[in-house]
This record gives structure tokens, C-alpha cells and sequence, in this order.
């Protein structure tokens, strides 16, 4: 079954891309110890006991043997990337047009930088007395524009509070981008007769960065479909920073390399990445954040504070509330999402989720999204898009509502 799943999330991957050498293994987490010293690979997911990562080349592959029980379910990578590349492709992820779309339309597929850019812009037209739209927060590497925008009801209550949401970290992780759309699209479309999405918009400023990661996310559609970080030139050939590792909180602490080459470097420095900077920039400027979610992919897995020690923050159990409240309703959908501590996947610092937790105060969680493992990993196949988004839309309006009712709900304590 693995071995069959593989072959789904490797089936559109660009057959242009070299894997020569490299393979795809599943890993047995029989501790903590080995959940942590797996995560500073390139892990796809964690679940059910089971981390699956891509090894590089002979040296991972000797020192992860050294780690965990693992079995080899993808042997040679670049054949199966060859064989499969034509699989879930679709003519319309590679349309030139940058026009936008009806609904219907724009979620039957994954969409490039620019489409993703342009609907959001005839979304702040046709939805113009809840939306303010901010062309660019910074620019990145390759001088593309981080464009946000921001969503609340035209009431003028001054005491709002804010819930920040950051898609596309990871560039292979293209449901991040589309599920934060469909939450957006979907969030504006009710909120002229949904009484929850009203309350939520009289009480909540939504300030949403679609996409933190453009550049990675187009060199994933046109180069290396299983590309995760940024564009960053390293020199000597080697290329990009995890950017959920350049975060600037215990920064290169635990869970990230020192390897330029690595898909967890951590970058020269704590938020070396005009990305992060940007991003943390425009969070800075916002009073009153209250609610973060990162979005990602893929493990079904909605995760809190700590993510860089697997010891309990001081809102543990109330995070582990919000949690499960999240993943109460997603499931209702017919899912399988889980409630943890982000730690639990592996501990991890330089993320975003704990950076928002103490740098903004606020109540953060990642949000892993669909599959649960295999099942399409990375490239969910596009039919499946409004499924996986509709329910995250469900778990978006859970985690607002848990908001709403719990209004007093502590800083972290920051902890060495």
C-alpha cells in the first residue's frame, strides 16, 4: 500500500529533475529520540508511527539506518519520477492566462503564482467592502512580490483582534496555497448570511499571506516538483533555505542543518530570508494578534506550541482544547485529522508556529492538511482539493469560534 501511494505522490513530479541515487523510505518512530533525529531530513510525513523521508545519497543513507528501522519502498526515484510525470497532469495548470476565474473553475486545479495573485486581486474587487489588498510586503530572492490582504466586516469596533494565516512555506506543498484560497473565497462569499462568519468578521481582522514562498513554489511547477525551499543561491551549486527554519526564534537550535545543501538548512543567519523578513515585518506592525495558523502539508495533523521541545508549554492544555476543536470538525467531513504537539512529528525550531506564539502572543498552530500518508503526498491529486479545503474551511471557522469563546487566553511563556 505505501509502495502504491508512493507512486501517486510521485506520479506528476517533473521528469526533467535529477533523483538520480536518491530513494523514498519509511521509518519506523519507536521513540520521541527517533522522531527528532529523523525530522532534520527531508520527512514528507508522520503518521501512524511511521515517518516516510527522502534519502540523498549513500551518507543519509547510512546515517539514518543508524537511527530507525526503516524499509526502502521507492528504490530508484528518478525511474518512478520518469515513468509517472504525465499521471495527475492537467492542461490547465499550465495555462499562460493570468485571468481570473470563475470559482468553479479555479479550484478544479492547482494554480500558478500569478493566477493565485490575480484571483485574490478580483476578489478584493467583488468582495471590496471586507477586503483590503496589499500588492506586495517585501519582495523575494528572485524579486517577486509577497502580496497579502487583509479581511473584516466594515463595523467600526476599534478592540479587534487578529488572526494571521501564512500558505506556501514549503514549495512542494501546493494544497497549502489552494486550501487558503478556498478558506478566503469561501470565508467572504458567506459572510453576507452565516451568522458564525459574520460574528467572527465583527470580532476578528484576517491578515493572510497566500503564499510565503513564490519563488520556491514556481520552480516546483516548472523544474523540481519535490523543490521545498526557497531560491536562496548558497554558492557551489547549491540552492534555498527551509524558510520554517529561519524563523527567528531558537533559531538553528534543534531539527535544521548547517548544509547549504541540506532541504533543512536553517540559513546563514536567524531570518536571513527576505521572505521571513517580510513576513515578520507586516505581523510586527499588528496590534492585538491573537490567532495564527501556518498551513501545510501533509500529515492530517493539526499541531501547537512547542514545536523545538518536546516538554509542555504553560497553555498546554488549552491549546490541546483548541486543537481538538479544529480537528472535531474537520473530521466530521470524513477525515482523519489528529490533535498533538507540534514536537511529536520531531522537534523543530526556527518555525513559524513558535515564533507566533511568543514574538506575537499569539494562539498559533500548524496545520498539516491532507493525505494522511500517501494518497497522492505532496501532489493530492486535483479532484481532491475542495474535499481537503472544504473540511480545513470547517476547521478554519472551529478555530475562530474557539477564539471567540475564549477571548482571555494567555501569552506563552517563553522557555530556555
Amino acid at each position: 500500500m505505501i509502495y502504491t501511494n508512493l507512486l501517486l505522490l510521485i506520479g506528476s513530479a517533473l521528469a526533467y529533475a535529477n533523483y538520480d541515487g536518491q530513494e523514498i523510505w519509511s521509518c519506523k518512530q519507536s521513540s520521541q529520540e527517533v522522531a527528532d533525529k529523523l525530522h532534520s531530513y527531508d520527512v514528507f510525513s508522520h503518521a501512524d508511527g511511521i515517518t516516510t523521508l527522502r534519502v540523498m545519497d549513500d551518507k543519509e543513507k547510512a546515517e539514518v539506518r543508524k537511527i530507525a528501522n526503516c524499509e526502502v519502498v521507492v528504490k530508484d526515484l528518478n525511474e518512478y519520477m520518469t515513468k509517472y510525470h504525465n499521471l495527475n497532469a492537467t492542461s490547465s495548470s499550465r495555462s499562460l492566462s493570468v485571468e481570473p476565474m470563475p470559482e468553479t473553475e479555479y479550484f478544479k486545479d492547482y494554480r500558478s503564482y500569478e493566477q493565485i495573485k490575480a484571483q485574490y486581486k478580483y476578489w478584493s474587487t467583488k468582495y471590496s467592502s471586507y477586503v483590503k489588498f496589499i500588492d506586495s510586503i517585501g519582495k523575494t530572492h528572485e524579486g517577486r512580490d509577497i502580496f497579502a490582504l487583509e479581511i473584516t466586516s466594515p463595523s467600526s469596533n476599534a478592540n479587534k483582534k487578529n488572526i494571521m494565516y501564512t500558505g506556501g512555506q514549503h514549495a512542494r506543498e501546493w494544497i497549502s496555497p489552494a486550501t487558503v484560497a478556498y478558506v478566503t473565497y469561501n470565508m467572504l462569499k458567506d459572510a453576507e448570511f452565516d451568522n458564525q462568519v459574520q460574528s467572527h468578521l465583527k470580532n476578528f481582522v484576517y491578515r493572510i499571506v497566500p503564499i510565503v514562498n513564490p519563488d520556491g513554489y514556481e520552480y516546483s511547477r516548472g523544474s523540481d516538483r519535490l523543490w521545498r525551499k526557497n531560491r536562496r543561491n548558497n554558492g557551489s551549486g547549491a540552492y534555498g533555505v527551509d524558510l520554517n527554519r529561519n524563523w527567528d526564534y531558537k533559531w538553528s537550535k534543534v531539527g535544521s542543518s548547517t548544509n547549504p545543501r541540506s532541504e533543512t538548512y536553517h540559513g546563514p543567519s536567524a531570518a536571513s530570508e527576505p521572505e521571513v523578513k517580510a513576513v515578520a515585518a507586516y505581523m510586527s506592525q499588528v496590534s492585538q494578534a491573537y490567532g495564527a495558523i501556518d498551513w501545510h502539508s501533509y500529515s492530517q495533523v493539526a499541531g501547537w506550541s512547542w514545536g523545538w521541545t518536546s516538554r509542555p508549554s504553560s497553555n498546554n492544555a488549552i491549546l490541546k482544547k483548541m486543537g481538538d476543536s479544529v480537528v472535531a470538525a474537520i473530521n466530521k467531513h470524513g477525515y482523519t485529522f489528529t490533535s498533538a504537539p507540534s514536537s511529536t512529528l520531531g522537534v523543530a525550531s526556527g518555525a513559524a508556529d513558535d515564533y507566533m506564539a511568543v514574538k506575537l502572543q499569539a494562539v498559533s498552530m500548524t496545520l498539516e492538511l491532507c493525505p494522511r500518508s500517501g494518497g497522492g503526498g505532496f501532489e493530492l491529486p486535483p479532484a481532491q482539493i475542495i474535499p481537503c479545503a472544504s473540511a480545513a474551511y470547517s476547521g478554519h471557522k472551529a478555530f475562530a469560534e474557539f477564539l471567540t469563546t475564549n477571548p482571555n487566553i494567555p501569552p506563552i511563556k517563553d522557555m530556555d
